[in-house]
């Protein structure tokens, strides 16, 4: 599953945008208030369509709240609430395979949300369901969006929730809510670590290539995690650092630790929980849709440029789509779309950003009068000085040539730890004519 647009209307503070969306990674970018919470809320309406189609799944509905809406004030001091209709959601994307068109729509606020756009999607979600139930192998796609709450507010673990983890649609139940649950994913790998002891099936190499993937986040950070295990005694995982002997609870570490760790146990366990007949390949056949929400949530800068590179190598079957407030997260970009939703652009990511923390700031998250670091302001007091002296520095005069080709030697040697600079430089110097000899 992929969507490749998606255009909004009157949704939350939206009136009206429309976006293409990249197959990998697409960053949305904007000040508080821009609509990037409101743009991912709207994909997660879109992608919970698939529900339509799946038995015990519910999807997401537009909410009479959800629609645009103002407080007018009346002549006589007090407010009316005017809502904007119709609040509609629309997506082009490829599903099983197949080119689809689907959107939902609430024309009335007293109304219920329209499907009829979404019939397509629907009947192929349904047909697809229902080979399952058969005993077909089809490969589901993963669906999941990680709200800004996922670490702070935990679902309650119940005995109907324990039961839905049996079901075959497993992998979907509570998908889209922004309510975290690490307890179920923790469960699962509980079970696949006693299967895998026991030597069941190939569960033995489904938990060591799941080990893997899950350390793998952690693998370019300062203090790595290199093991992991559960304990039945203690019923909790524990984690092992780089240099140490011993393990530590998995609840004791730092919040940036536990956000990644209960993340990305809650992917790889629905990945598997949806498609387990493709055992260790799970990971690169299951396509589908990541919504992150402040993606740099707790970690180090550090960790935010390295991150978006490590989710897209330890989940290359994945869209994500996430919101960020980071430049550090911006610095590490490549091959993806940034979408700034201050002034409605998209902007296509090449090899690298390439570019400063304060030029990121400046260029992508319209930060004005960022502060310098004392070497910027340096250099750029240097090249100016640098252009003047091959401006006005006579020609004629030879002594005044000797004393400014000196002068510009000891720019060059300076910051020749900037070869782009030294070569912009030297390539104003040679156009100058300061070194041709007469």
């Amino acid at each position: 599953m992929r969507i490749d647009r998606v255009e909004i209307s009157n949704f939350h503070g939206i009136e009206k945008v429309s976006f293409n969306l990249h197959p990998g990674v697409t960053v949305l970018l904007g000040n508080n208030a821009a609509g990037k919470s409101a743009v991912l809320d709207s994909l997660a309406v879109l992608a919970g369509s698939y529900f339509l189609g799946v038995d015990g799944i519910n999807s997401l509905a537009i909410k009479k709240s959800d629609a645009r809406q103002e407080r007018r004030i009346q002549t006589d001091g007090s407010t009316e609430l005017s809502y904007y209709l119709p609040c509609a959601l629309h997506a082009d994307g490829q599903i099983h395979d197949q080119a689809l068109s689907w959107g939902r729509e609430l024309e009335t606020i007293e109304g219920n949300t329209r499907k009829g756009n979404a019939r397509a999607l629907e009947q192929l979600s349904t047909k697809v369901h229902q080979s399952i139930v058969k005993g077909e192998r089809v490969v589901r796609p993963f669906i999941a969006y990680y709200s800004a709450a996922r670490l702070g507010s935990q679902k309650r673990q119940t005995r109907n929730q324990n039961e839905k983890l049996k079901d075959i649609s497993a992998g979907y139940v509570s998908t889209l809510e922004k309510e975290g649950s690490l307890w179920r994913s923790q469960a699962w790998f509980a079970g696949l670590q006693g299967r895998a002891l026991l030597g069941i099936a190939s569960a033995r190499e489904i938990y060591e290539e799941t080990k893997r993937r899950l350390l793998n986040l952690f693998k370019h950070i300062e203090h790595p995690l290199v093991d992991m295990f559960y304990d039945g005694e203690a019923q909790k995982i524990f984690v092992r650092f780089e240099g140490s002997d011993s393990f530590t609870p998995l609840e004791f570490l730092s919040s940036g630790y536990l956000s990644v760790m209960a993340m990305s146990m809650d992917i790889v366990y629905r990945i598997f929980a949806l498609n387990p007949h493709l055992g260790v390949e799970v990971f690169q056949r299951t396509t589908g849709i990541a919504l992150i929400d402040e993606l740099d949530m707790h970690l180090h800068p550090k960790w935010q440029g390295r991150f978006v590179d490590d989710l897209r190598e330890t989940f290359p079957g994945l869209q994500f789509i996430v919101a960020t407030h980071s430049p550090f997260v911006i610095q590490g970009l490549r091959h993806c779309y940034i979408i700034d939703m201050d002034k409605n652009e998209l902007r296509q990511v090449g090899d690298h950003v390439k570019k400063s923390i304060s030029e990121v700031a400046e260029d992508y998250m319209n930060m004005d009068e960022v502060e310098r670091s004392p070497y910027f302001i340096e250099q750029v007091n240097a090249a100016e000085d640098y252009y003047t002296l091959l401006k006005t520095t006579d020609k004629t005069n030879l002594q005044d040539v000797e004393a400014a080709k000196k002068k510009l030697d000891d720019y060059e040697v300076r910051y020749d730890r900037d070869p782009a600079f030294i070569g912009l430089l030297r390539a104003e110097r040679n156009a100058s004519g300061l070194d041709k000899k007469e």
